[in-house]
This record gives structure tokens, C-alpha cells and sequence, in this order.
């Protein structure tokens, strides 16, 4: 009789649409992506440790995919991750390579 390998079943990629969905994502043993609906190119890493980081991904003039970072949750809240995020999409498809560093007081 053969040997036949199993692989695991991936998990579904959650869909983050407020603050109460990024609270309630648990780590991983290995980082992962929450979707974002309707913001162009936002999403959050969670890493194993349990930190969460808005990003950005791009495609640049020159076709290339880019990564922006926005911030951590809980000092940048879902509210305030959409607004930078449309900015920096627009920046990276704009080619600005240097964008002007994001602080609190942004909305």
C-alpha cells in the first residue's frame, strides 16, 4: 500500500472592515494577511508575536510591486488606516519614493 501525502487545509484569509475585526485576529505560527474590502491595496499583517501593521501594495510606474508600511494597530485605527492608504497607493503609483513621514494628526 502506497503512501499518500496529506496536505494541510488552508485557512481562508480574513476580511478585517472595522476595529472590532482587527482586535479580534489571533497570531499564527507564521505571519499572515487580513483583507481590507474597498480600499485599494490596504491590508494587515499579523505577525506571530501578535503585532498588527497596516501596508499598502502597490504597483509602481515601472510595474513592480511595492510595500508601504502605515502603522501599527492600535496607534493607527481602521478609521484612520483608509484615508493613508489611499494616499499611498496613489503615491506609489506616482512613483514618490520618499513620502512624507505619516503622523497621528493626519484626519
Amino acid at each position: 500500500m502506497s503512501e499518500t501525502s496529506v496536505t494541510p487545509l488552508k485557512q481562508p484569509k480574513p476580511v478585517v472592515r472595522n476595529d472590532s475585526d482587527v482586535k479580534a485576529l489571533k497570531p499564527r505560527q507564521s505571519a499572515f494577511h487580513a483583507e481590507v474590502p474597498d480600499a485599494k491595496g490596504l491590508r494587515l499583517k499579523i505577525k506571530p508575536n501578535g503585532s498588527k501593521l497596516w501596508e499598502v501594495v502597490a504597483k509602481g510606474p515601472n510595474g513592480q510591486a511595492k510595500t508601504r508600511s502605515l502603522g501599527s494597530f492600535p496607534e493607527v485605527t481602521f478609521k484612520h488606516a483608509i484615508p493613508k492608504a489611499l494616499k499611498a497607493f496613489q503615491e506609489i503609483k506616482e512613483g514618490i519614493r520618499n513620502p512624507p513621514i505619516f503622523n497621528r494628526d493626519f484626519c
